[in-house]
């Protein structure tokens, strides 16, 4: 499993990530902070990995990657 990184909106370094299973399956991920409320959820994720993923990603000041 991919580590969260902080929080980008309030700096919490412990973001929660929730999953929802059907069975054993996995069919949604969330990453949410518990400090400021922010959250993410894509819904075409194949796998929390992605979720966790795009909420690593980044943009620079400029909105580089």
């Amino acid at each position: 499993m991919i580590k969260l990184k902080p929080c980008p909106f309030c700096g919490n370094k412990e973001p929660d990530l929730i999953c929802y299973y059907d069975g054993e399956i996995e069919v949604c991920s969330t990453v949410v902070c518990d400090k400021c409320g922010a959250s993410f959820q894509r819904v075409n994720a194949s796998s929390a990995d992605d979720n966790i993923a795009a909420w690593n990603r980044r943009t620079d000041r400029d909105g580089a990657k």
